[in-house]
């Protein structure tokens, strides 16, 4: 057999290489053929069960962000590039976990329905490349670093996303696939911004809006006690008459109705016993009319013998 081998490498080489070409080049390529047969299609694409796993994987992301500390002030402005400035401005601590969970809401309205996830990237990804905004591979780390693992000083925590990337990144197909999770949510949010920019508002309307976020409202509690007035303060009937019939709504009550009724129900003990002993007599006399009967029967039998 070994001699055989010897002597035919060359043909099984041949061989090999026909089988890795046909892999490669028929039915979906070598990908294809060891990722096993597709679970969903979205459009023109297929996804494998291992691809699959990794994107429902990816939407427990958000929440095993960072969660401890608000980033600082120069990572809020690069933020409110893409939440807008009435959203990071809110009360609602701005956690690096908080904030990719609300950018997240247009990938993942559920974490039950991973096929809408999946669809919703496909989409947002070609939306990306159609309106050409989708963020570089700079713009994506800088994000990263300055808003998603920062230090209270606002510099990039390196030991903080080192740790992250060993522990958390395994399973959604490493850095390269954290970072093109992070370009779909921004893209996803330039997107939002293309498309609600052909909505226009009143001007007056608009700085109404802003007003009302803006504004800053104080205010202070006066107690008056009214025994310290009563006896000084004396109207005259004509005061009294004329604010009532100024405040006559006031002291109207709801309209009502007074209705009389009669409530009539029998005595059910005495009438039930009253049934009883009715029903007890029409026995007994029922029983008496047969003993007659049968009395008088048998004497009819006996007057005929």
């Amino acid at each position: 057999m070994i001699e055989n081998i010897r002597k035919y490498t060359g043909l099984m080489v041949v061989v090999l290489v026909l089988l890795f070409v046909g892999l490669v080049f028929l039915d979906g390529g070598i990908s294809k053929a060891f990722n096993g047969k597709p679970v969903m299609e979205v459009g023109d694409q297929s996804i494998s069960e291992k691809e699959f796993n990794r994107q429902r994987a990816l939407m427990q992301l958000p929440s095993v962000l960072p969660t401890a500390i608000e980033i600082p002030e120069n990572s809020r402005l690069l933020a409110k590039h893409y939440l807008g400035e009435t959203f990071m401005e809110g009360p609602i601590p701005k956690t690096p976990s908080f904030i990719v969970q609300i950018m997240a809401e247009y990938l993942q309205p559920s974490l039950a329905e991973p096929e809408r996830f999946i669809a919703n990237r496909i989409n947002i990804q070609k939306g990306g490349i159609e309106f050409g905004v989708t963020p570089s591979n700079d713009e994506v780390e800088n994000f990263v670093e300055t808003v998603l693992f920062t230090d209270t000083n606002g510099n990039f925590d390196q030991e903080a996303y080192t740790n992250f990337t060993k522990s958390r990144l395994s399973n959604i197909g490493g850095i390269p696939g954290f970072n093109n999770y992070i370009r779909d949510l921004l893209t996803a949010q330039n997107l939002s911004k293309v498309l609600g920019g052909g909505i226009s508002t009143e001007k007056d309307t608009e700085r109404e809006l802003f007003d009302i976020q803006k504004q800053e409202i104080s205010g202070s509690k006066i107690t008056l006690e009214s025994g310290v007035y009563e006896g000084r303060v004396k109207p005259t009937e004509e005061q009294i008459r004329a604010y009532y019939e100024e405040n006559m709504q006031n002291y109207n009550s709801d309209e009502l109705r007074k209705i009389t009724y009669v409530s009539i129900e029998p005595d059910w003990d005495k009438a039930l016993e009253k049934s009883k002993e009715a029903k007890a007599k029409a026995e007994a006399e029922e029983a008496e009319r047969l003993k007659k009967a049968e009395e008088a029967k048998k004497k009819a039998e006996e007057a005929a013998r």
